[in-house]
């Protein structure tokens, strides 16, 4: 699935400059600007924000509220994200949707390898997120922001290839940062690409990967393939998301890098039970789901659970990383997003499971071979 997911930080700064007549007196809304490091460039602009910001601390009481009574199966709150409108939200960062049910095959690479389930029962609950495991099997590295760059889908691929790694011992996810995500940027894109340590670079156009403008995964998990490798975080650091774009250039050096995936296997599309397996046989998984709705947008805890969300249309690339039962006996799939800890639950989001495919988490997934 050919996603850009939300991507960039609105405003910058990181100081608080009060304009004569600006909301001062609100220290709510001092004390979020101070928290999130934003800081307005004019007194129109910072009366707009603070105007938004005022209609969605209303939404976020109204829905809490709901929520305490057992209405609603989430609670929202005001993240960074909290002075942008949700139209303004989806139309900036998630308007780049693709229709699973018209799929261009040409574009995104199919992984070849179908899941089989090996037949042993899955365990009622899976996480291989540090801390909430108890057999210690973490596949997980830290949460990564990917910034003013529609790049979720290097991050999500990024993911499944760490999980692999960390999973068959090569990497120690407890302390590993990760792989490099800013080589899947400046390097599974576009063609021609040039590299300073290796001219003869893969022709990737035909999987149609475009750097910050949005990719596939499985395309990305196909460079890897092809590639024979992918670098560490540390020796290829994430830049894009300040600068907005990818590099000028592949800086792939192959005598930095660690051993990659092969190939890569999907469950079947749009079943939960085998996903369960997969996520309980297979490990990590990166897939792709609608993040639309102002509910997604200020999303702060409990399991997520939407009327409008599609199964289908589907516009960020997101992580699998385990699944389980709620306290109030929910059903749900534990998912790590690249929106830095400053959005969700530290960057985790907990999704309906059998609930129809809820968002489409069962829709496109993918893990990687080593």
């Amino acid at each position: 699935m050919k996603l850009v997911g939300l991507t960039a930080a609105l405003f910058t700064g990181v100081a608080h400059s009060a304009f004569p007549g600006s909301p001062v007196a609100d220290f709510e809304w001092m004390a979020w600007k101070s928290a999130h490091g934003f800081n307005f460039p004019t007194r129109q602009e910072e009366a707009k924000r603070f105007s938004i910001f005022n209609n969605n601390r209303q939404f976020v009481a109204a829905h809490n509220a709901r929520a305490a009574t057992g209405v609603e199966s989430y609670t929202v709150g005001m993240n960074k994200y909290a002075a942008m409108e949700h139209s303004e939200f989806e139309t900036m960062y998630l308007s780049n949707v693709r229709d699973y049910n018209q799929k261009q095959i040409v574009l995104e690479y199919q992984c070849p390898n179908n899941f089989v389930s090996d037949g042993s029962v899955a365990p009622s609950a899976v996480s291989y997120v540090a801390g909430e495991t108890s057999t210690g099997d973490v596949r997980v590295t830290s949460v990564k922001d990917q910034g003013s760059c529609g790049s979720c889908w290097t991050f999500g691929t990024g993911a499944a290839i760490e999980g692999a790694l960390c999973a068959a011992g090569v990497k120690d996810c407890n302390t590993w940062t990760g792989v490099s995500t800013q080589q899947f940027v400046d390097c599974a894109s576009y063609t021609p690409q040039t590299s300073a340590t290796d001219p003869n670079v893969i022709d990737l156009n035909p999987y149609d990967n475009h750097g910050c403008s949005g990719g596939f995964q499985a395309n990305n998990l196909r460079y890897t393939a092809l590639n024979g490798g992918v670098m560490n975080w540390d020796d290829y650091p994430y830049v894009s998301g300040t600068t907005q774009t990818e590099g000028a250039e592949c800086l792939y050096d192959a005598s930095k890098k660690v051993q990659s995936n092969t190939d890569c296997g999907s469950p079947a599309a749009n079943d939960e039970a085998q996903l369960v397996e997969a996520v309980a046989q297979k490990g990590v998984l990166t897939i792709a789901i609608d993040a639309g709705g102002i509910g997604f947008q200020l999303y702060s805890g409990g399991v997520y659970s939407s009327t409008t969300c599609s199964s289908t249309r589907l516009n960020h690339a997101v992580t699998l990383v385990g699944y389980g039962r709620y306290l109030d006996g929910q059903n749900y799939w534990e998912v790590k997003n690249s929106w830095g800890v400053g959005w969700g639950n530290a960057g985790y989001i907990l999704i309906a499971r059998d609930q129809g495919n809820m968002c489409g988490v069962a829709t496109d997934t993918q893990y990687a071979i080593l």
